[in-house]
């Protein structure tokens, strides 16, 4: 996962290589933010699809990336949200890529980041 930082705008994408293939969409199922190290309720950020929900390969489903933080994309619910500060984070999202209406790959991916 690539972190791109702007002071306190931050927003989550992937490696290039990854983003390589026009063809390819994208399909989030959880994006996580917390400072690191977190012990419990450390706050942060939490994005999930929720459980029952429209999980079809269509188009409404796909996410453009970048994903910014707090924002909430469509079909998606944030559980935990709080404003970022000064300090070091770390990214987790589980995320699908899809190509001709087939999943082709399942990737957990993470990164640390420091908002100075």
């Amino acid at each position: 996962m690539v972190v791109l930082v702007n002071g306190y705008d931050v927003a989550f994408t992937l490696p290039a290589e990854d983003l390589a293939d026009k063809d390819v969409k994208f399909m989030l199922y959880s994006i996580g933010v917390s400072p690191d190290p977190c012990g419990k309720d450390c706050g942060g950020w939490e994005m999930v699809r929720p459980i029952g929900s429209n999980t079809d390969l269509i188009e409404e489903n796909f996410v453009t990336l970048p994903i910014k933080y707090g924002v909430t994309l469509p079909n998606m619910q944030t559980r935990v949200y709080t404003e970022l500060r000064k300090g070091r984070y770390r990214v987790t999202a589980s995320i699908e890529m899809i190509k001709n209406g087939k999943i082709i790959d399942s990737k957990r991916v993470g990164a640390v980041f420091t908002i100075e």
